[in-house]
């Protein structure tokens, strides 16, 4: 194990704890981007739609995210 594979431990990391404190969304778009990391890595032989796919499904997640927690955020300026 090298420094490079600092990142691919920092988000299984991540997404043990956001398992842990059931922050589903959050643990989801953590994998994808591990295991799109762990492919790269490791496997760059394999499936370039596969290893992309990954990286696309927890951008898609984390826009998402955002997008929710902006519309809560303007909803509550109207509120007041």
């Amino acid at each position: 194990m090298t420094w490079n594979d600092l990142p691919i431990v920092c988000w299984a990391l991540s997404t043990l704890i956001c398992l842990a404190r059931r922050q589903w969304i959050d643990a989801t778009w953590s994998a994808c981007f591990g295991i799109f990391m762990l492919m790269d890595r490791y496997f760059p032989t394999s499936s370039p739609w596969l290893r992309y796919g990954f990286f696309v499904a927890g951008a898609a997640l984390v826009v998402s995210r955002v997008m929710k927690d902006d519309g809560k955020y303007k909803k509550s300026l109207v509120d007041r």
